[in-house]
């Protein structure tokens, strides 16, 4: 089995043991985790749960793309309504979990690894993180609620990171609500055995042990550049947001402007429009509206033509279709939102 739990000093510990994929989840892997909590939730010997990943490069790099890609050469839609179903009732289960759900995150935390920790109640960092909601580079969108919680961080940060899909350190993390605690690798440990000693079941004393060994970091990059991301990505459209892009002469548009060049017009457009669309939206409509997504993403050229550019061939050179964001008119994007199937809960 790739996941593996146990319970001591009433604490619950699921590890994610799949290190030679970066701790991927698979389904079978999102299906265990669901039984976990369902006989964790009951069980009263469990105070709190932490969630690690085994090895040392991530705690949780996504999903299983590849076997996403192996579901569509065999024409398998039964397995992508399964897997994206799974994923995303997961997701909430864990953020409706009403006992401490602690994640202690080391190296890569992106797509489903943000899905598996940040609806949780606590976040530790790692001075080694990468954070980040990449789908726009595999043609995909930023799924696992983060059309919700992209839209709670500051400004239009949320907007920003949706759309280039850049990975974050420590102190961005913190920022952007992402993480709750930073507290050095080496030190996860000593956390862990000071939870040992404690009743867990009052998340005040998980506040103070985790108050205790965090330790402040300098400010974080973004944040000082919050005002230019929110003149340049807060635009009526995407359009607009490329055009602010292109006249600000500065690096930092500049990069944000090549980024974006690379990524997939469709995804690109769908997650501006998802994002607009989802502001101030219950997590449970977001990651319902996410789930229709996804069944249509799966109908469509980019989301494995970028798996195969990233993963399968390994050429880095994904050929997008439709190319230009310029030729996705509104009636595009307005099918991907009015494709209707099951939904999620039902």
């Amino acid at each position: 089995m790739e996941i593996s739990s146990k319970v001591t000093h009433h604490l619950g510990f699921i590890t994610l043991e799949r290190p030679q994929s970066l701790n991927a989840l698979n389904l079978a892997m999102i299906t265990a985790l669901h039984e976990i909590l369902k006989e964790w939730r009951h069980d009263s010997n469990v105070h709190a749960i932490i969630v690690q990943g085994q090895g040392e490069r991530a705690f949780c790099a996504g999903g299983d793309l590849r076997a996403v890609y192996n579901a569509h050469q065999r024409k398998d839609v039964q397995f992508h309504d399964e897997l994206f179903r799974k994923e995303y009732t997961l997701n909430l289960e864990i953020a409706r979990f009403s006992k401490p759900y602690m994640s202690f995150i080391h190296g890569f935390a992106m797509g489903g690894g943000l899905g598996l920790s940040v609806h949780g109640s606590h976040r530790i960092v790692a001075e080694n993180v990468q954070l980040a909601m990449p789908e726009t580079k595999i043609g995909y969108f930023p799924d696992v609620g983060a059309s919700h919680f992209l839209n709670n961080a500051p400004g239009s940060l949320g907007m920003y990171l949706a759309l280039t899909g850049n990975s974050i350190g420590a102190s961005n993390s913190l920022y952007a609500g992402l993480a709750t605690h930073f507290v050095p690798q080496e030190r996860h440990s000593q956390v862990i055995e000071a939870l040992f000693e404690i009743d867990a079941s009052q998340p005040g004393n998980i506040d103070k042990i985790l108050e205790k060994y965090s330790e402040k970091l300098p400010e974080a990059p973004l944040q000082a550049q919050q005002a230019k991301i929110d003149a340049l990505f807060h635009h009526p459209t995407l359009e607009k947001i490329f055009q602010a892009l292109e006249n600000d002469r500065s690096s930092f548009s500049q990069e944000s402007l090549r980024i974006l060049k690379m990524r997939s017009p469709t995804s690109l457009k769908i997650t501006f429009e998802l994002l607009k669309r989802n502001k101030g939206k219950s997590l449970e409509d977001a990651i319902e509206t996410e789930f229709q997504l996804s069944q249509v993403f799966i109908k469509n050229h980019d989301f494995f033509e970028g798996i195969r550019a990233l993963l399968i061939d390994k050429d880095q050179k994904p050929a997008w279709s439709p190319a230009k964001i310029e030729e996705i008119n509104f009636s595009i994007v307005d099918k991907y939102f009015n494709h209707k199937i099951k939904s999620l809960e039902k």
